[in-house]
């Protein structure tokens, strides 16, 4: 006659099993958090970059001066990031050079850093405006 309850094998695995099981989602929730953080902060910095070249494509062409501008430190609750804003001329073949063919491109980069690591990433949005 066998018996129709669970042995002590049987019940110590169902534990082992069931213990594997709440680990591994114990382990998926930072993985999660650090994928929500890194999204939240990529949006922000490319809204960051969006403004800036919405801000310089408002000025009139002529107003709108080569080189770079480096923005270490900008306004709360933005510490944590940092602009850097360079403006070449190009010529009819998009290519870089010293004299104005009617031709800027906005290069605009925002760095920003992840919290507990060690690489810095990055967001960059280029535009380029023509003489009209």
């Amino acid at each position: 006659m066998r018996r129709k309850s669970f042995t002590l094998i049987e019940t110590m695995i169902a534990i082992f099993v069931l213990i594997i099981g709440i680990l591994a989602v114990i382990h998926i929730f930072p993985l999660s958090l650090g994928i929500t953080n890194f999204s939240k902060m990529k949006s922000v910095s490319l809204e960051l970059c969006q403004e800036k070249i919405e801000e310089i494509i408002s000025l009139s062409y002529q107003d709108v001066l080569t080189g770079t501008v480096n923005e270490e430190n900008l306004s709360p609750p933005f510490e944590k990031y940092s602009r850097i804003t360079e403006i070449i001329y190009l010529d009819s073949n998009l290519e870089q050079t010293e004299n104005d063919f009617g031709f800027k491109k906005i290069t605009v980069t925002v760095n920003f850093q992840m919290p507990f690591k060690i690489l810095k990433k990055e967001a960059k949005l280029i535009e380029i405006i023509s003489q009209k």
